[in-house]
């Protein structure tokens, strides 16, 4: 007579086994760019102590304050984590005029550019960690040497700067048109030294945009003002 053979015990946490080819799928991935997933890697680029700050929204003209602010010692740089489809800006502090990096976080495509049409407090660069658009920006400082006239002057503050004035004398004014005034002295100054290919300096095209496939956006401000 045959030996009779009994069915194995499965026992409550048996796990059922996976081919490692699927299992690779369900397993979470490791970040792996600076930004750690969707946002920004910020560098102090100056020689001073510099707070940085995120806006929301397009044209918030600081409004829309978004998280905490980032303060970076000299040479030193920081990760600003941003949730996917974000849409917004970042400075130094919280006072206008003053240089902006613009973002728009889209999923998979995230892209940015320098924008100057807000003033001028300083150089600032931005490049994808991985994407297309290389280094836009600029880093070279152009807030000395300017005429005196494309300097912001804090006795005439905008009546859309309600409390978020700078009272500094060497900033850029702002040149952007969908303000009720520009400084057209700031404008033939900038123009003369950055290329609206580069940076935003007026009008809304005709300015070339960095394109991140993984969401990190690497940024670097140099000395401010």
């Amino acid at each position: 007579m045959s030996p009779v053979l009994s069915a194995p015990t499965i026992t409550a946490d048996a796990s059922p086994w996976i081919p490692r080819s699927l299992k690779s799928l369900f397993e979470p991935r490791a970040v792996t760019n600076q930004c750690g997933g969707t946002g920004l890697y910020i560098t102090n680029g100056g020689s001073n102590t510099q707070t940085f700050k995120v806006f929301e929204g397009k044209w918030s003209i600081n409004a829309d304050p978004f998280g905490n602010p980032t303060t970076l010692a000299p040479k030193t740089s920081g990760a600003v984590t941003l949730p996917p489809g974000f849409i917004g800006h970042i400075q130094r502090g919280n006072l206008l005029p003053a240089t902006w990096v613009e973002f728009n976080m889209v999923d998979g495509a995230a892209d940015g550019d320098v924008s100057l049409e807000m003033g001028c407090d300083g150089a600032a660069t931005i490049q994808a960690s991985a994407g297309s658009g290389g280094v836009l920006g600029f880093s070279k400082d152009i807030n000395v040497g300017a005429p005196s006239d494309a300097y912001f002057n804090p006795k005439d503050v905008p009546t859309n700067f309600p409390g978020i004035a700078t009272t500094a004398t060497n900033v850029l004014d702002r040149t952007g048109d969908t303000l009720p005034a520009i400084n057209a002295n700031t404008l033939a100054y900038e123009q003369s030294v950055v290329t609206q290919s580069e940076v935003y300096l007026t009008g809304g095209s005709g300015t070339n945009q960095t394109i991140a496939s993984d969401n990190c956006l690497l940024i670097t401000f140099y000395e401010g003002y």
